[in-house]
């Protein structure tokens, strides 16, 4: 009976341990697209190298030395330590990774500045594009 109530203990440990880990993953918010925004999309590649701030909440994809705030897919969400991205399909890109999907790039709306725009333009992917990371070496 004792190695039982051991063992039971034991379990409650580990399961307890495991659930912890998992609530201190602090998530990360990010942009991302609605699917009834615009279904149809846009037809240009998005692609650049993902950067972060993380003190100031921005997330860039860098392309010939300009940085682009981004607009993921439906779906994608972000942990701030260490950061990554989840994408749709189990895909995931970090800070360095080469990132590319179907979408465009567009104005910043007027009515809504985006602090971290650095060009006046977003890195928007459709919402249901396929992004493409090739990690960092």
């Amino acid at each position: 009976m004792r190695r039982a109530a051991s063992m039971g203990a034991t379990l409650v440990a580990v399961v307890l341990f495991a659930a912890c880990g998992e609530a201190d993953r602090e998530a990360f918010p990010l942009a991302t697209r609605e699917p009834a925004s615009n279904p149809g999309g846009n037809d240009a590649i998005v692609l650049g190298v993902l950067e972060v701030d993380l003190d100031r909440g921005c997330v860039w994809l860098g392309l010939e030395g300009l940085r682009y705030p981004v607009v993921w897919p439906t779906g994608a969400t972000a942990e701030r330590e260490p950061f990554v991205v989840h994408l749709p399909g189990d895909v995931e890109a970090r800070p360095g990774d080469h990132v590319s999907g179907a979408g465009g790039y567009l104005p910043t709306p007027p009515d809504r500045p985006d602090p971290c725009s650095e060009t006046g333009e977003v890195a928007l992917f459709n919402h249901d594009s396929r992004i493409e990371v090739e990690p960092a070496e």
